[in-house]
């Protein structure tokens, strides 16, 4: 049987190597052949690496085999195993992350009314709450789902668990109902330029390790990202804001980040930034 914690970190290291300049280096594609009992998958991202080939055909090969140890960590995390999911680098889901926050204070902007966004909200999370629903009851809706553009947008493990989206619209509802209007904009703004600089920068530059797979690096692009957020925004809705409010809910978003544990960032980083900015205005 597959090891899974080897397995993870080899591919880890893997999509690492491969964002530098230069081959893969020979050391790791020796141990990922010395996995022990590796899926086929696997074997053929090894094989892919040897030749070194096409940068393209090797990422499908990498992609596959993530999609592999997907498959084997849910098995695992059925018997009560804790193993972590692998995120590989995806601009477009980046790009989307940054869009979602964009488009949260934009809209709230506009409705400026807290009931319209609770609304808004919560019928987002029933949407999601449905998909869900349907995904779980029906296999191939699921594939169709994951073939397409929403598939592109997620990460592997999403195809079995709940997605980033909907975890961000469950956020947007908890905190349109608890907090003030400008909170929750800074919340959106925290979560959404802090968590894709982190792990852009994390998986590029990381080396010191924090917690799990959080690197300084990471969390410090986290804290920078997401007070330049904050900062441009104040300029133009908060003018008298502070120094503190620029800072502390960007600070308090990439410790959440960092400490968030099995509970999704994108529910937990929005609420606790925007409770501080709350505390903060």
């Amino acid at each position: 049987m597959a090891s899974a914690r080897p397995l993870f970190e080899w591919l880890r290291d893997v999509e690492r190597a491969a964002s530098a300049a230069g081959p893969v280096p020979q050391v790791l594609i020796e141990r990922g052949a010395g996995l022990t009992d590796p899926p086929e998958a696997v074997t053929a991202l090894v094989t892919a690496l040897v030749h070194q080939g096409d940068a393209g055909r090797r990422r499908e090969a990498w992609l596959a085999a993530v999609e592999a140890y997907e498959a084997l960590r849910a098995e695992r995390v059925e018997r009560g195993e804790r193993l972590p999911g692998l995120k590989p680098t995806n601009l477009r889901r980046n790009v989307f992350h940054v869009g979602m926050a964009l488009a949260g204070v934009v809209l709230y902007e506009l409705v400026a009314i807290q009931w319209v966004m609770v609304l808004i909200a919560g019928v987002a999370t029933v949407i999601f709450a449905g998909i869900e629903v349907a995904r779980r009851r029906s296999p191939e809706f699921n594939d169709t789902l994951m073939a397409g553009s929403f598939g592109a947008l997620s990460r592997p493990s999403e195809r079995r668990e709940i997605p980033g989206g909907a975890w961000f619209a469950l956020g947007a509802l908890i905190g349109a109902i608890t907090l003030p209007q400008k909170a929750v904009e800074i919340g959106f703004l925290v979560l959404g330029f802090g968590d894709p600089v982190a792990s852009l920068v994390g998986k590029r530059f990381g080396r010191i390790r924090l917690l799990g797979e959080r690197t300084l690096a990471g969390t410090l692009a986290f804290t920078i990202a997401g007070a330049a957020a904050v900062a441009a925004f104040s300029a133009v809705a908060l003018p008298d804001a502070s120094l503190a409010v620029v800072l502390l809910p960007a600070v308090a978003g990439a410790v959440t980040e960092l400490l968030s544990g099995p509970v999704n960032d994108n529910l937990s980083v929005s609420l606790v930034a925007g409770a501080v900015a709350a505390a903060l205005l």
